[in-house]
């Protein structure tokens, strides 16, 4: 997950990280396919750190998405 602690430019500019699955799914995680992922977030500035968020609504690590629905 390099970059994902803020270091990266692109991070701190775009606001976002992306985590490769490669990484969910090696150590020290191991997840598997169809595992479910919650993730919580913590903001640091000069100041200090901000309060974990509450964990998102989630999603299922798979090689393949499903078909979109009600398009």
């Amino acid at each position: 997950m390099t970059g994902c602690d803020g270091t990266s430019t692109v991070v701190i500019t775009e606001k976002k990280c992306v985590v490769a699955l490669a990484d969910l799914t090696s150590s020290p995680f191991n997840l598997a396919l169809g595992d479910e992922i919650r993730v919580r977030v913590t903001a640091h500035n000069i100041y200090g750190a901000s309060l974990i968020s509450e964990p998102g609504s989630g999603a299922n690590i798979v090689l393949v998405p499903d078909a979109p629905i009600n398009f």
